[in-house]
């Protein structure tokens, strides 16, 4: 029996994949949105809620949930396009990542009375998918997770996402930048925090005299845009246990 499967449109994998680069050695979640109700695993974008977020979890701001769940039901769209589908990376993972205890925990908080999927993005591309379900039995299956080409896309719009990421995505540690960036202008900050992948939300910026980033911890590639044949088109199977 063939697992059930999670397509990504290129755009929403293009946003994921930004929004990967601009968390850098930090999480993020977010939410897939499906804008067909009657195929809700056809994810056509991503929204990001308000959150905090550190090297090895995320912290949703629930007012700012519900009040963006409000705006989408008043757009029409119903609970299962939106909410369904829960999404957060696992940076420093190697191979497919897998979800941790407190991934189960809130898997379990989050779709308690209702069917959700949990997909986890790690290094390289590396994809986990897990689905809940509720009929016949309760249970958790293999979800396959791919980048759907069918699905329509409309023009990447990067800095616009980098703005939308800074304010709502913040960090709760300090990031360390090297002394040769004491006194710089904007625009050299802006340039140093892209090719580390560090963003505005590391709220809380404390400088040290000496300290460098090597760059094998930069992140200097997010992938966008990809091609047909990358491995952001390669689906993931596999297994789905607590």
């Amino acid at each position: 029996m063939d697992m059930p499967r999670l397509g990504l449109s290129v755009y929403a994998w293009s946003r994921l994949k930004f929004f990967e680069r601009m968390a850098g050695r930090n999480e993020f979640g977010c939410f897939g949105i499906s804008d067909d109700a009657a195929h809700p695993l056809s994810i056509t974008d991503v929204w990001v809620p308000l959150q905090t977020v550190d090297s090895t979890e995320t912290e949703f701001d629930d007012v700012g949930v519900n009040t963006e769940l409000g705006r989408f039901l008043d757009l029409g769209y119903t609970s299962e396009q939106v909410m369904r589908v829960w999404i957060h990376t696992h940076p420093f993972s190697q191979g497919v990542p897998t979800p941790s205890d407190t991934d189960w925990d809130t898997f379990r908080r989050l779709f308690a009375n209702s069917w959700g999927a949990m997909v986890i993005l790690g290094q390289n591309d590396a994809v986990y998918g897990c689905l809940k379900i509720q009929t016949p039995l309760p249970g958790h299956v293999g979800l396959t997770v791919g980048v759907d080409w069918t699905l329509p896309f409309p023009e990447g719009k990067p800095d616009q996402w980098e703005v939308d990421f800074d304010k709502i995505v913040e960090s709760k540690v300090t990031t360390i930048i090297p002394a040769h960036y004491m006194k710089v202008s904007k625009r050299q900050a802006k340039r140093f925090r892209r090719d580390t992948a560090m963003s505005k939300a590391t709220a809380h910026i404390q400088v040290m005299r000496g300290e460098v980033i090597p760059d094998s911890e930069r992140k200097l590639s997010h992938n966008y845009p990809f091609e047909p044949g990358s491995a952001a088109d390669d689906a993931f199977e596999g297994g789905c246990t607590e």
